[in-house]
C-alpha cells in the first residue's frame, strides 16, 4: 500500500508542476510558442530533480533510486502527451496571440551586400 500511495504522490506532484507551469505562462502573456516550450523544459526537470533526490537520500543502490531511474521510460509518453495538451489549448486560446514579425521588404532583401545572396 505505501508503494501505491508514492505512486499516486509522484503523479500529483507532476500535475501540480505543470499546472504551475502553464498558469505561470499565461500570466505572464506567453503565445504559444514560448510557452510550450517553457512548459515542457520546467516539468521535464521535474524528473530529474525526482533522481537526484531519491539517489541523495536512499542511495545509489536503493529500490528508490531504481523505480525514479526507471521513470524516465515514462518521461518521452508524458512529455508528448504535454505537447499535444499544449495544441488543444493553443487551439482553445489559452495563451496570448502571437505577435506577427517585422517583415523587411523584398526590395531591401533583394539589393543585399551580403555574399551568399542570390538575388541579382
Amino acid at each position: 500500500m505505501a508503494k501505491e500511495i508514492g505512486v499516486l504522490v509522484v503523479g500529483v506532484g507532476f500535475v501540480v508542476v505543470v499546472g504551475y507551469n502553464l498558469l505561470v505562462t499565461r500570466l505572464a502573456g506567453l503565445a504559444y510558442r514560448e510557452a510550450i516550450i517553457s512548459v515542457i523544459i520546467g516539468s521535464s526537470s521535474h524528473f530529474e530533480i525526482a533522481i537526484a533526490t531519491a539517489v541523495s537520500l536512499y542511495g545509489v543502490g536503493s529500490q528508490a533510486a531504481l523505480g525514479t531511474t526507471m521513470g524516465l521510460f515514462w518521461e518521452v509518453p508524458v512529455m508528448l502527451s504535454l505537447v499535444y495538451l499544449g495544441r488543444w489549448l493553443r487551439d482553445k486560446g489559452f495563451w496570448a496571440a502571437p505577435v506577427e514579425a517585422i517583415s523587411t521588404p523584398a526590395s531591401s532583401r533583394a539589393h543585399s551586400s551580403h555574399p551568399n545572396n542570390l538575388n541579382p
